[in-house]
């Protein structure tokens, strides 16, 4: 609809504004071959929520009420799908043990899809006060996830208070509210301290 089109037009030049102020920004890459590393899946994922957070504050003028609670209701949807798409992933693996590594790979991204998603939302709180102070509801009835998304959101408005000054070592601040969701659903993903071994991740018991 008109209301979503204007926005994600003022969005993208939200992206051009966050480059320009952020003009050291470091890109990290995903490697796909290779070792499974927690903290290259995070340092990828987490630029990109700061990015995306940061262009939803610079646009967040052009959000309505109504455009804010369309983006909310299709953040849940999306939510449904990656939780979808991860009980998928984990049944390939509970076929064949040999789909582990695809299996850490794509949920470590998926969870953090999740949080990008929620950052845009307080992005637009954020930047646009008229919108209210109230955090989007979660998904679910859960306080564990609840107290994690609140957390996030507090994590957040206090980077925005540093912006632009952003360094890299900035995700580290995101990364444990990654790291308790996906615990929350029963994945711990674990480092290893040698740099020749990849991480690991550990499926427990969840509801």
């Amino acid at each position: 609809n008109e209301r979503l089109c204007f926005y994600l037009f003022v969005h993208e030049l939200g992206h051009c504004r966050d480059n320009q102020e952020r003009q050291e920004l470091e890109e990290a890459a995903l490697i796909r071959e290779g070792l499974f590393k927690v903290r290259q899946v995070a340092q990828y994922c987490g630029n990109i929520l700061m990015g995306e957070f940061a262009a939803c504050v610079h646009s967040a003028n052009a959000v309505t009420h109504k455009a804010h609670e369309e983006l909310v209701t299709m953040w849940h949807n999306d939510v449904k799908n990656i939780l979808r798409a991860i009980r998928e992933e984990k049944a390939v693996y509970q076929a064949n043990n040999e789909y582990l590594f695809n299996l850490a790979f794509a949920s470590a991204q998926l969870f953090w899809a999740i949080l990008i998603g929620y950052a845009k939302l307080i992005g637009n709180q954020t930047g646009n006060p008229s919108l209210g102070n109230m955090l989007p509801p979660p998904w679910a009835a859960n306080k564990t996830i609840e107290n994690i998304l609140v957390g996030l959101a507090s994590e957040l408005r206090a980077l925005w208070s540093e912006y632009p000054h952003w360094p890299s070592s900035s995700v580290e601040r995101l990364r444990p509210y990654w790291q308790r969701l996906a615990l929350a659903y029963g994945y711990k993903f674990d480092e290893h301290s040698e740099e020749k071994s990849g991480d690991a991740l550990w499926l427990q018991a969840s509801d």
